[in-house]
């Protein structure tokens, strides 16, 4: 795979995966900007660099949060908070 683009503050890459010959399977992304208090999300990941997880919620805030402890001083960044336990 050859990392594209990536974004730290985010946690986010996207790669190209080389060699692949057939269509892979996807996954639909919803709209955030749809998302309502209560709605069910799955969160997937390798939090921290720990085993890979799979977790499922409901969404409990999406207000905007200071982002200083992500290193970002004097931001304010919109959040979903979740239920999930990201472990």
């Amino acid at each position: 795979a050859t990392v594209k683009s990536s974004d730290q503050f985010a946690d986010l890459a996207v790669v190209q995966l080389d060699g692949v010959k057939s269509p892979l399977p996807t996954a639909k992304l919803g709209c955030s900007d749809e998302l309502q208090l209560g709605d069910w999300v799955i969160a997937v990941g390798h939090p921290l660099g720990l085993d890979y997880t799979a977790t499922l919620g409901i969404v409990s805030s999406d207000k905007l949060r200071c982002a200083s402890s992500l290193g970002k001083k004097h931001s304010r960044i919109s959040f979903i908070q979740t239920d999930a336990a990201i472990n």
